[in-house]
């Protein structure tokens, strides 16, 4: 796991801080962990037939941000736990810091997922990224398939995810 001059090296693939390291950047240091399984339940986006402000980036580092919007709009409270809501709450291995990732982040899965097929189900997964007040943006990785308009009452599958 160290490099000749002593440097932890990080792989994709590799267990680390609760989950998988599935994207590294370009410095070597910072990247996403996806957490190793599914959560158990389906899910809605939430907020349907509304617009949250500010969570419709699609970017690699804007997944916490969108999350935290949809968590802080009005809209997302309610009896049923949100995709955003579940991703905040799942902890693992005493790391909380997980969020719904946003579209790139979540399609960075796609081709980590040609190597890895088990981490991932042929199913629609949620992104954190809204597309409108209608819907929000699924992706199936095993298909390779995109839902960029989604129903955002429909259920989906959630893999939360965290930076490090």
């Amino acid at each position: 796991g160290y490099d000749c001059d002593g440097n932890f090296i990080i792989s994709p693939g590799d267990n680390f801080q609760g989950g998988i390291v599935y994207y590294i950047d370009e410095s070597g240091e910072h990247g996403l962990i996806a957490a190793p399984n599914d959560l158990a339940d389906l899910y809605e986006w939430g907020c349907n037939d509304h617009e949250v402000a500010g969570a419709d980036e699609h970017e690699i580092g804007f997944g916490l941000q969108n999350t935290n919007d949809i968590i802080n709009d009005a809209c997302a409270s309610g009896p049923e736990m949100t995709a955003a809501e579940a991703s905040a709450a799942y902890e693992n291995d005493g790391y909380n810091d997980w969020h719904l990732p946003s579209r790139i982040e979540m399609q960075n899965f796609v081709g980590f997922n040609v190597f890895y097929v088990p981490l991932l189900e042929d199913d629609f997964y949620w992104t954190s990224t809204e597309e409108s007040e209608f819907g929000a943006w699924k992706i199936n990785h095993i298909t390779q398939s995109f839902c960029p308009n989604c129903d955002k009452s429909t259920l989906g599958k959630v893999r939360p995810v965290r930076y490090f």
